[in-house]
């Protein structure tokens, strides 16, 4: 076995349900974090999440994004969380830029609203909270990702510059997730 047999051997192929310390943006409760096939899972323990009871989900999901098992090489379930979030949100700017992150083809963009939602908990039409996403889809490769109008515009540096300058730093908790924090300048 050479030396990249070994290392690729030593890479996690899943895991459980796994509690992390952070709560449900959503409810406030306890999160879990879950790794199955390529995807890690942010989920609430408490209520039904961003999607609901999606069969392809862990249920209360929050958080589904595609993270390569070299990225969980030697790293603790949070440190794969923000990792996977610095991941995410690079993936997006680029996005907004019209660049794929994959393969650097043009990004089609496009919001997509849901005709009939719901609007209480998770739509049963869109499998999801909010009744609008933002859409990016490669044509060359079909790397395809979503976001909340809202979660695409605070990567705009107009949006970032304004926040900064009213002493709110639009960065995460270590964990990567949960609300913007006060600047201490």
């Amino acid at each position: 076995m050479s030396a990249s047999d070994t290392r690729w051997a030593s890479w996690p192929r899943s895991f459980e349900a796994t509690p992390i310390d952070d709560n449900c943006s959503l409810c406030g409760a306890p999160t879990t974090l879950t790794y199955r096939d390529g995807w890690l899972f942010l989920s609430c323990t408490a209520c039904e999440g961003f999607f609901g009871d999606r069969e392809d989900f862990p249920p209360g999901t929050n958080i589904a994004t595609t993270f390569d098992p070299g990225g969980a090489a030697g790293r603790e379930p949070l440190e794969m969380l923000r990792a996977a979030r610095l991941r995410a949100q690079w993936a997006f700017e680029c996005s907004l830029e019209g660049v794929c992150n994959t393969c650097s083809g043009p990004i089609e963009a496009r919001l997509d609203c849901c005709p009939d939602h719901a609007s209480d908990g998770v739509c049963p039409t869109c499998e999801r909270r909010k009744r609008a996403m933002a859409q990016f889809t490669c044509p060359v490769c079909k790397q395809h990702r979503e976001c909340s109008p809202w979660g695409a515009c605070l990567l705009h540096p107009a949006v970032v510059a304004f926040f900064y300058d009213r002493d709110v730093l639009l960065t995460h908790s270590p964990a990567g997730v949960g609300e913007p924090t006060r600047a201490s300048r």
